[in-house]
């Protein structure tokens, strides 16, 4: 049997990036406004430490569900906007992070560009998964969103749509070549293959519907690249 998974995690971690002359406004005196941020958003927001001396930007941490994501984005937009890091008439406009499965950056990119050009039209925010990223230590790699609060607010559950699709994982296959029908076959290269041997996907191959045929043999019965 096929085992159908969901990627969309009830607590969602977001970096995002402020002016550095900002973070005194965001912690507030004694850390009173971060503290009273924290709980009215009901999520965990930590200041990253400078990269530099010279950093122009620092990285605020925000973990929670997507409701808290929401409330603690909006008023931090809204601070820096309050507090006139921002021009009366210029939109307040910051880069977001948030790190997705390296096996599902392609489901994000989608094939030639299609799916993550259809997601800056939808939301007007810039979505960027850039080229020849290293996995992190827990395999994820990130995808920047740059708009304004809506914007980015709306790209970031979209992706979280997409993320939440339903992919199917492989019984365990002795050999890293799966028989496809027609006689074909695609060779798997160990990357793609989680401990244990169960296969998530290959580039930008979707598995839809599988077939064991015996130990070592597996049958695609659809396939969409």
């Amino acid at each position: 049997m096929c085992e159908q998974l969901k990627q969309q995690p009830e607590s969602e971690t977001v970096h995002l990036f402020i002016p550095a002359l900002a973070v005194g406004a965001i912690i507030g005196k004694q850390g009173q406004h971060i503290k009273q941020l924290s709980r009215f958003a009901g999520a965990s927001i930590k200041i990253a430490p400078a990269e530099g001396p010279d950093a122009k930007l620092r990285m605020v941490i925000i973990t929670g569900p997507p409701e808290a994501q929401f409330k603690a984005q909006g008023r931090i937009y809204g601070k820096l906007k309050e507090e006139n890091f921002f021009g009366p008439k210029e939109e307040v406009k910051l880069e977001a992070h948030i790190k997705v499965p390296s096996y599902a950056a392609g489901r994000v990119i989608g094939k030639g560009g299609k799916t993550v050009n259809e997601l800056q039209n939808l939301t007007s925010a810039e979505v960027v998964v850039p080229r020849d990223q290293t996995p992190d230590e827990n395999d994820q790699v990130v995808v920047k969103i740059t708009g304004h609060f809506y914007a980015c607010q709306l790209a970031q559950r979209k992706i979280q749509e997409i993320l939440a699709q339903p992919i199917w994982t492989l019984p365990f296959c002795s050999k890293s070549k799966l028989h496809l029908q027609f006689d074909r076959t695609l060779d798997l290269p160990e990357r793609y293959w989680r401990p244990g041997g169960s296969l998530l996907s290959a580039g930008h191959i979707i598995l839809l519907s599988v077939t064991t045929m015996g130990e070592g043999q597996t049958v695609f019965d659809h396939i969409e690249r």
